[in-house]
């Protein structure tokens, strides 16, 4: 996502003003996070001498480990190649990429570009005599730690896979997460119910939600409104009929907890989707 700034572009009586662009990036939805690292950027660029922000991207739930699905950072290096502005603030190396090439490979161009990058926290400049050497090696040690963190979230799943046990954090409509396990929330559990019932009545996700928020029905999270996305996926779920699904792997298993719903309904409700899609 790009905000562009009105920037200031006169010049004082020593040095031309220097244009500056923001990037920020966050592995999760944590849109608060997300909002602080643009104004850690900024409150950096306000307090150093003859900067003006003039554009500011960020990327929201994106990996680290490719720039190719981040479409703040092409955007960025697009209106770089455009020459919209003269130096990058970012506050993390982690925020600019996790993959020691491509942190290398993008802060040569850039700089082909006459773009200066600047990592606040790491306070290393790409300009510096020796950028390029603490880049390389802070790069390297950013890809390491991401490589481990990568493998001890597959071993957890491997494990969580052999116990049958639920492995994450995110809330889940209906349960309570207990020492790795789902525990029913009697209450959630009822809205579980009504939706699926609602599904097999005939009403669409929408009139579904509307549903909901009528019957004074609350999501996960404890809001009112509900989206029709998050009703989808609950309707998706087999989680509420017994299993247990492990994105990485493509592989579902039996699970240890309680289902809310039966098989029967489940599939059902699946069915009843199914074809309301293709009549549409």
């Amino acid at each position: 996502m790009l905000v562009k700034t009105k920037g200031d572009f006169t010049m004082n009586t020593t040095e031309k003003t220097t244009r500056v662009a923001i990037y920020a990036r966050t592995a999760n939805a944590d849109q608060l996070y997300l909002d602080r690292k643009v104004e850690m950027c900024s409150a950096y660029a306000e307090h150093t001498p003859n900067r003006t922000v003039v554009a500011k991207y960020t990327d929201l739930n994106k990996s680290g480990r490719t720039v190719t699905d981040r479409s703040g950072f092409q955007q960025m290096i697009h209106d770089a190649k455009n020459g919209l502005f003269d130096e990058i603030l970012v506050y993390e190396l982690h925020d600019f990429s996790r993959n020691l090439s491509d942190v290398l490979y993008r802060t040569k161009d850039l700089e082909k570009m006459g773009v200066t990058v600047f990592f606040i926290s790491d306070n290393i400049r790409t300009d510096d005599p020796d950028g390029e050497f603490r880049l390389t090696l802070m790069a390297s040690l950013e890809q390491d730690e991401s490589r481990k963190q990568s493998e001890r979230i597959k071993r957890g799943h491997e494990f969580s896979r052999a116990k049958g046990t639920v492995s994450g954090t995110g809330n889940v409509l209906g349960y309570d997460k207990v020492d790795g396990n789902y525990v029913i929330n009697s209450d959630q559990a009822e809205t579980v119910r009504m939706i699926f019932d609602l599904c097999i009545a005939g009403y669409g996700v929408g009139k579904i939600c509307d549903a909901l928020k009528e019957n004074g029905r609350l999501t996960s999270t404890g809001k009112s409104a509900w989206q029709q996305t998050t009703v989808a996926r609950i309707l998706k779920n087999p989680v509420y009929y017994g299993k247990i699904c492990y994105p990485r792997s493509n592989e579902m298993v039996d699970g240890t907890h309680e289902p809310i719903v039966s098989e029967e309904t489940f599939v059902k409700a699946n069915q009843m989707m199914r074809e309301r899609r293709a009549c549409k």
